[in-house]
């Protein structure tokens, strides 16, 4: 894609953007967003992808608004460009948080900022200028290998809901590390689950949708999330997540799982 030197800008093609390169701390950030508001930031990280290994300091990135809206499916009856703008201004309203795990101390790496620092837009042109906060830069170039997981992009605009999202995002990461059975005291910790969230009201609500939707939208239909809710007190959850067409994991069948989180 072109680069404007003199202004520092870098223009963005969304439409070629396939893989998503996640640093691996994004899977268990914290933060409150809208699904649109989420897929907004992913798809503009994909498309960021030609330029991961290039120094960011002080550039601002062009998009065309219409383009992006129409990855993210946005009916072409309304004002698309100024909704993309909007889910941008969101994004620097609303903040994410990722922290190390607690030394025996209690204390703890911090790092807080806004998604988005700046944002531009004509609506005679439909371009949309958008600039990173410059501490965020060490979460989203030149990632090294063991840093960051890929992901289609296309699957992840798929899916319907934060929760779908967030938890297809983290599975990725327990795939990647081929971890098929953690504590539900660690999954709680990472996922950011309330103290008084019940696990029982969470797997009804949350769990269960999530893994209904991945399977409904993404070539991962060998997908579970099992615990052992049946057998005794709750302490496991045991999952397994492949893709039809990855064979890098062992297929797990049903009563497997099972007997992982039962501990039999």
């Amino acid at each position: 894609m072109p680069t404007d030197e003199a202004n520092k800008l870098v223009y963005l093609d969304s439409n070629n953007a396939n893989e998503l390169f996640l640093a691996i701390e994004f899977t268990v950030a914290q933060y409150s967003l809208t699904k649109n508001e989420l897929k907004t930031w992913l798809l503009l990280i994909a498309s960021l992808n030609e330029y991961r290994n290039d120094d960011p300091s002080g550039t601002v990135y062009c998009l065309n608004a219409n383009a992006f809206a129409d990855r993210l499916k946005i009916d072409q009856r309304k004002a698309r460009g100024k909704i993309v703008a909007g889910y941008f201004i969101q994004l620097s309203h609303k903040y994410i948080d990722i922290r190390s795990r607690e030394d025996q101390e209690g204390e703890q790496d911090i790092y807080h900022a806004p998604f988005i620092a700046e944002t531009k837009y004509n609506r005679r042109t439909h371009m949309l200028n958008v600039a990173l906060p410059p501490t965020l830069n060490d979460y989203l170039f030149r990632l090294t290998n063991g840093t960051y997981i890929r992901y289609d992009i296309d699957t992840i605009l798929q899916l319907d809901s934060v929760n779908a999202i967030r938890i297809f995002l983290y599975l990725r990461r327990l795939e990647r590390n081929n971890v098929h059975q953690i504590s539900i005291e660690e999954y709680r910790q990472e996922m950011h689950l309330s103290p008084d969230t019940q696990w029982r009201y969470y797997r009804y609500k949350t769990l269960v949708k999530a893994v209904e939707e991945i399977r409904r939208h993404t070539e991962y239909k060998d997908f579970y999330i099992e615990d052992n809710a049946k057998r005794h007190a709750l302490e496991q959850v045991a999952i397994s997540i492949e893709a039809k067409s990855d064979t890098s994991m062992g297929k797990l069948t049903r009563d497997t799982i099972m007997s992982y989180a039962s501990g039999r």
